[in-house]
C-alpha cells in the first residue's frame, strides 16, 4: 500500500509454465488455420494437375514433372471478361448503397420531421422480409422497364433492397458521435451537407469501409438474380459464368477438372486482393470500435 493506492501484484511465469501454457494455444490454432485453409489448398493443388490426376485423388500433390500452369491460361480465357463484369457490377452497387445509407441514416438521426421515426421502423420492417420474396416483383418491373440484359437491372434492385440494414448500421454509429462537435459546427455556420460531409462522414470511415467490404462480397457473390436478368455470357458476372461452363469444361477430355479448378481460383483473386487491402482496417482500433457500434 502506498499513499492509499494498492499496488497490483505481476505475476511471471517461468519459462517452463509459459510453455505449457503457449503450446496448447499453439496446436489449436493450428488445426484450426488448416482446417480453414484446406479447401482453398485442395483447390490450388488440383488446378495444377492434370484430369486423370485429380480423377485418381483429390488430395494427392502434382507431380513436379506434369504441373499444368497451362490450366490457369484456359481459365483466364474462359473467365476473364466476366471477372470484370462483376467487378464492375459489386463495386458501383456497394459504392452507391454506402453513399445512400449513410445520407438517409444521417436524415434520420440529424433532421427531425414529422413522421421521421414512424419511417424509419418501416425501413427496419423491411430487414424482417426475405430478399427472396421480392424476386418476383422486382423481376417483373425490370422486364416491364426493358431493362433486361443490363447492368442496371442488377444495380437497382440491390440498391433499394440492402438498405434497410445500412440505414440501420450508420444510424446507430451515427447517433454515438460527440454531439458537442455538431452543435459546435451549427454555431460556426455549417450547413447539413457541410456538416454531413467534413465532421460525420470522416468520423465514420471504418463503418464505411466495413460496410463497403460487405457489400462488395455479396455483390460479387451473388447468383440467383444475376443469372435471372444477366442471359447475354458477355454481360453475366463469373459466379453464373463459373455454373454454366462447368459442366463444358468438366466432360472436356484435354482440359476437365484442372481447368475447372483454375476457374475457381481465378474468380476468387478479386476478393483476396479486397480482403488483403483492408487488412490495415481490420486490425485497427477504430474499425473494432465500429463493429462494437
Amino acid at each position: 500500500m502506498i499513499n492509499g493506492v494498492r499496488k497490483k501484484k505481476r505475476v511471471f511465469l517461468r519459462r517452463s509454465e509459459r510453455w505449457r501454457v503457449q503450446i496448447p494455444v499453439i496446436i489449436c490454432l493450428a488445426i484450426v488455420i488448416v482446417i480453414s485453409l484446406l479447401p482453398f489448398l485442395l483447390t490450388i493443388l488440383n488446378s495444377l494437375k492434370t484430369n486423370i490426376a485429380v480423377q485418381k485423388s483429390i488430395f494427392s500433390f502434382p507431380s513436379l514433372t506434369d504441373i499444368q500452369w497451362w490450366n490457369y491460361e484456359s481459365a483466364f480465357g474462359y473467365v476473364g471478361k466476366n471477372i470484370v463484369n462483376s467487378i464492375i457490377l459489386a463495386f458501383v452497387q456497394s459504392a452507391v448503397l454506402v453513399m445512400l445509407s449513410a445520407v438517409m441514416a444521417y436524415i434520420f438521426t440529424e433532421i427531425k420531421f414529422f413522421g421521421s421515426n414512424l419511417i424509419f421502423y418501416i425501413y427496419i420492417l423491411v430487414m424482417l422480409i426475405p430478399g427472396e420474396l421480392n424476386t418476383p416483383i422486382n423481376y417483373a418491373t425490370v422486364y416491364n422497364a426493358n431493362l433486361m440484359n443490363s447492368y442496371w437491372a442488377v444495380w437497382l434492385p440491390g440498391w433499394s433492397g440492402a438498405q434497410a440494414s445500412g440505414i440501420f448500421l450508420f444510424r446507430i454509429f451515427f447517433m454515438g458521435q460527440p454531439k458537442s462537435l455538431k452543435e459546435a459546427a451549427r454555431i460556426d455556420g455549417a450547413n447539413n451537407l457541410e456538416l454531413f460531409l467534413q465532421i460525420v462522414l470522416p468520423l465514420t470511415i471504418p463503418i464505411v469501409i466495413y460496410r463497403f467490404l460487405v457489400g462488395f462480397d455479396g455483390a460479387y457473390n451473388s447468383y440467383l438474380w444475376n443469372t435471372l436478368v444477366l442471359q447475354d455470357q458477355s454481360k453475366m458476372s463469373v459466379i453464373t459464368l463459373l455454373m454454366l461452363k462447368s459442366g463444358v469444361v468438366k466432360d472436356n477430355a484435354d482440359q476437365g477438372y484442372g481447368v475447372l479448378y483454375a476457374m475457381y481460383v481465378v474468380s476468387g483473386i478479386p476478393l483476396m486482393i479486397v480482403s488483403a487491402i483492408s487488412l490495415k482496417f481490420f486490425k485497427g482500433t477504430e474499425f473494432s470500435a465500429a463493429l462494437k457500434m
